[in-house]
């Protein structure tokens, strides 16, 4: 009876580690969540991340810019910023506040300054990556 439940516990510790540590996967989709992860997600996900980011923004942080822009108005402006091949290596996370700015009326200067830094710190993110 001992040998069988020895048997049992490595069988399960065995399983256990395999689905707790799935596979790395190569390419940046599998990774992070970016434009290329973005545009593959349907829209009632897209509507739970949303909703989910804006929750989160609301019970941990005092920027509460995001959340004056409508859930259905960030997806679209998601999905625009993302049509745009030089922002597909920007991660979400730091999409969203763009998107928002955008959406809310900050200058045209402005924008520009901001998304010129997003692809930089994009660009230097995938390249980091590489040379893993």
């Amino acid at each position: 009876m001992k040998k069988v439940f020895a048997i049992l516990t490595i069988a399960m510790m065995c399983t256990t580690t395999a689905f707790a540590n799935p596979p790395h996967h190569s390419g940046s989709s599998a990774v992070g969540h970016d434009g290329t992860w973005w545009q593959s997600k349907s829209q009632p996900f897209k509507d739970g991340f949303i909703i989910g980011y804006k929750d989160g923004i609301k019970q941990t942080s005092s920027k509460t810019d995001a959340l004056a822009v409508g859930s259905a108005q960030m997806i679209d402006g998601l999905d625009h910023f993302y049509k745009d091949f030089r922002n597909v290596n920007v991660q979400a996370e730091d999409a969203m506040p763009y998107v928002s700015d955008e959406l809310s009326g900050k200058s045209d200067d402005a924008l520009a300054a901001e998304l010129q830094t997003l692809r930089k710190n994009a660009a230097a993110a995938a390249a980091a990556k590489g040379d893993q």
